[in-house]
């Protein structure tokens, strides 16, 4: 096992070697051979790389982006890699059935941060620390890169990243005579939520019959682990000690779910159907037809919001970072690329993730899809924010708190956390009593 019960807080890793290229990646094409000799730096020792010439990926079926890059890398190395596809909900099934046969068909796949906690736990995924340097010296968001680095050691390497935002319809505010401005300070503001629920109510009214709330959100499930996790970083606390220890029911963690019952049955001003939406695309349909006002949802939300063929509010879209308790706070949600530790084809499959996380093929995928880069720099470039206005948003949204607490046994203590969560929220237990039993619970399995 790689967990440390004294596990310091995750310290960043930037120590990046420089990436020596010319020109476009298309127009880097290289003949790949079986074996390069390298050296290693203040050394006459030489290394020899086993480059198989061939190469197999499990992508995540919408991942696009890094589908069109296998063409780029086939005429740059001369390998055509093969690929295989798995939806997100299928990817910790997929990855463990053929791992429990200690076995891999596949030298590079898809992963969540969840999904690479239980994989490095299980020495499934390698350890690439001592590679960081072959990547690029650009600056890697410092919370896309800490959700997979487990006791200082890094298993996955981010090709996207992300974390919800608030997103809200101008119209809507306007009609309420709301400032349809006033959200774009709140992530900068302490206590800012008092604001922002006083917005969401003035916002719930039925509206020539049809009844309009302020808010939406997706709370079914695990789902509601989103908006609780950036709640009570906003209040200053933790989900988890350093010792992977539950520490949710600190006054932090009540106040936190506190706030998620109020607005539910207190200020009445979410959408009563919140505990049924299990992702993004189950809430998304009501704000987008324009009678829901505010939205904690993914970047790319934004851009569809914004698309007068998928939404009425287009061109009346706002978004910024999440509103301030004492501190703005989200949760990431990049996306990343490991390798199995039972791939025949590691030189092959580091490779790629060095081409896909290269500097010009992070900017193409900045430019021409929704997936945002992973370089902080490049949520600022102005071709970047012109194609992804939400861009800087995101990078302004990882200046505050956005930890995951990934770690052992992920799934089943946040199983039995979302429980005692929903049990509050449907009225079954007091948000005290729900975290006072979440953590008892969790300490059993955290031993």
């Amino acid at each position: 096992m790689i967990w440390d019960k004294k596990m310091s807080r995750r310290h960043l890793l930037k120590q990046m070697g420089k990436y020596s290229a010319a020109g476009s990646l298309l127009l880097l094409a290289a003949a790949c051979t079986p074996k390069v000799q390298t050296s290693k730096e203040g050394s006459d020792e030489t290394e020899t790389l086993d480059f198989t010439g061939e190469l197999t990926l499990l992508l995540g079926s919408h991942m696009d982006y890094l589908q069109e890059l296998a063409p780029v890398y086939k005429e740059r190395y001369g390998v055509d890699p093969s690929i295989e596809l798995v939806t997100s909900p299928d990817l910790s099934n997929t990855l463990t059935t053929s791992f429990l046969a200690r076995e891999s068909p596949w030298d590079v796949v898809f992963n969540t941060a969840q999904v690479s906690a239980d994989m490095a736990d299980n020495e499934w995924i390698l350890d690439l620390t001592d590679r960081l340097g072959d990547l690029e010296s650009h600056e890697i968001l410092a919370g896309s890169l800490e959700a997979v680095n487990f006791q200082d050691r890094q298993f996955a390497i981010p090709v996207t990243s992300g974390c919800p935002i608030l997103v809200w319809n101008k119209e809507m505010f306007e009609m309420h005579d709301l400032n349809p401005n006033a959200p774009e300070d709140w992530h900068s503001t302490p206590n800012s939520w008092d604001e922002f629920v006083e917005f969401a109510k003035a916002m719930t009214k039925n509206v020539n019959g049809t009844q309009h709330y302020g808010l939406v959100d997706a709370w079914a499930d695990d789902q509601v682990l989103l908006t609780y996790r950036a709640l009570i970083q906003m209040h200053g606390g933790d989900v988890l000690d350093e010792d992977f220890q539950p520490v949710m029911n600190s006054d932090a963690g009540i106040e936190a779910l506190q706030k998620m019952v109020d607005l539910l049955h207190t200020h009445k001003c979410i959408d009563p159907a919140v505990t049924t939406y299990t992702w993004v695309f189950d809430a998304s349909p009501s704000f987008l037809n324009g009678t829901r006002g505010m939205f904690f949802t993914w970047p790319f939300m934004a851009d569809v919001a914004n698309d007068p063929e998928e939404s009425k509010i287009a061109g009346n879209v706002g978004f910024a970072p999440n509103p301030a308790v004492d501190t703005s706070a989200s949760a990431d949600g990049s996306e990343f690329l490991a390798i199995p530790v039972y791939s025949e084809n590691v030189e092959e499959a580091w490779r790629f993730i060095q081409l896909a996380t290269s500097y010009e093929f992070q900017k193409q995928q900045g430019v021409n899809t929704g997936w945002l880069p992973i370089y902080s720099e490049l949520l600022e470039d102005e071709e970047v924010v012109e194609a992804n206005p939400v861009a800087p948003v995101v990078k302004k949204a990882y200046e505050y708190p956005t930890r995951g607490y990934y770690s052992p046994n992920y799934g089943r203590w946040t199983e039995i956390l979302a429980h005692e969560i929903h049990e509050a929220l449907n009225q079954k237990k007091s948000a005290k009593d729900a975290l006072n039993d979440a953590a008892k619970e969790i300490e059993k399995i955290m031993r």
